[in-house]
C-alpha cells in the first residue's frame, strides 16, 4: 500500500495546497458549500454544456432536491460518515403514513432531522453494506472508507483561465479519488451511457486536477466511481475512469469555463435555440 499521509485537519480547519492556490477542507458544512455560487463547481458548470441561458437560469431556479437525490444523500451518510447519520436521520418504525397521528408526533419529536421509515432505511442499509464489502484491488471498499478523508472540499484556482474552482470529494484516499455514485443500472454499458449524459467525464477530470494541484502531483490519481445500484439486486460496480474518459472530460471543463469567461465578459448568455437540418 502507498505510504502516503492524508492531511486531517481538525474539523472547520484548512490546509493549504502545493499548487494552484489549492486549499483543502475538512469538515465544511455541506450547505454552505453548495450554497457558495461565487465559486465555480462541476455543477454549476453542467449548464452550461447545454447553454450559456440554461447555466444563468439556474441561480434564479428552485433547486428542490429528487427522491433519487435524497436517497444518494443517505447512502453518503451511512457509507462515509455514518456517525452523522443520528444527527441527520430519524428512522419511524413501520411504514411511513405521513396522515396518522403516530407519524406527526414522530415527526414533531425529531424536528431538524430527516425522518425515514423502517422500509427505506434497511433498502438503504443493505444497499450500503453492499457497497462497503465491494472489493477493489483485492480490498473491500470500506477499508478505503477508514483510510481517506469523506466530503473532501478542495478550492484551486484553474490554472489556465485564472477562474476560482471547487470540488467536494466523495472519498480522498491516498492512492485514489473516489466518487460514490446510486444509479439505476450499475452494468458498465449502461452506465457509461448515463456517466456521458450526466457529464461524469468532467466531474472526473476536475477532480483530478484539484488533487493534483494540492499535492503537487505532474500525474493524477486513479479516479475511481463506485457506482450502487438504488433498486433490487442492487449491484455495485467499480469504474476506474480511463484516459479518453478523462481527456472528454478535460474537453468539456475548458468548454465550460471559456464559454462562461466569455459570456459574462459581455454579460450576454444565449439559450440553445437553432434552427438545422438533422439527420
Amino acid at each position: 500500500m502507498n505510504t502516503q499521509k492524508i492531511i486531517n485537519p481538525a474539523q472547520g480547519n484548512s490546509i493549504k495546497g502545493v499548487l494552484g492556490e489549492s486549499e483543502l477542507f475538512v469538515g465544511l458544512d455541506p450547505r454552505a458549500y453548495h450554497a457558495d455560487v461565487t465559486v465555480q463547481s462541476c455543477s454549476l458548470l453542467k449548464p452550461i454544456l447545454v447553454s450559456p441561458a440554461h447555466y444563468r437560469a439556474q441561480f434564479f431556479s428552485d433547486r428542490s432536491s429528487t427522491k433519487f437525490m435524497d436517497f444518494g444523500t443517505l447512502i453518503h451518510a451511512l457509507v462515509l460518515e455514518p456517525s452523522t447519520f443520528g444527527a441527520g436521520y430519524a428512522v419511524f418504525p413501520g411504514k411511513t403514513d405521513k396522515r396518522s397521528d403516530e407519524y406527526k408526533a414522530f415527526a414533531r419529536a425529531n424536528v431538524g432531522r430527516i425522518v425515514i421509515d423502517e422500509v427505506a432505511f434497511h433498502i438503504a442499509k443493505n444497499l450500503a453494506d453492499r457497497i462497503l464489502s465491494r472489493s477493489y484491488k483485492g480490498r473491500p471498499f470500506g477499508d478505503y472508507v477508514k483510510e481517506g478523508i469523506p466530503e473532501a472540499s478542495i478550492y484551486y484556482t484553474d490554472p489556465a483561465t485564472n477562474v476560482r474552482c471547487r470540488a467536494r470529494i466523495d472519498l480522498l484516499h491516498p492512492e485514489f479519488t473516489f466518487d460514490l455514485k446510486t444509479t439505476i443500472c450499475a452494468e458498465r454499458t449502461a452506465w457509461v451511457r448515463q456517466a456521458s449524459s450526466l457529464d461524469y467525464d468532467m466531474q472526473a477530470y476536475m477532480y483530478c486536477l484539484c488533487v493534483s494541484l494540492f499535492y503537487g502531483h505532474t500525474k493524477p490519481k486513479p479516479f475511481v466511481f463506485i457506482a450502487g445500484e438504488n433498486a433490487a439486486p442492487y449491484s455495485v460496480s467499480a469504474f476506474t475512469a480511463g484516459p479518453t474518459f478523462i481527456e472528454e472530460g478535460g474537453r468539456k471543463y475548458q468548454e465550460a469555463l471559456t464559454a462562461n469567461a466569455a459570456c459574462s465578459s459581455v454579460n450576454f448568455y444565449p439559450d440553445a435555440s437553432s434552427k438545422e437540418t438533422i439527420e
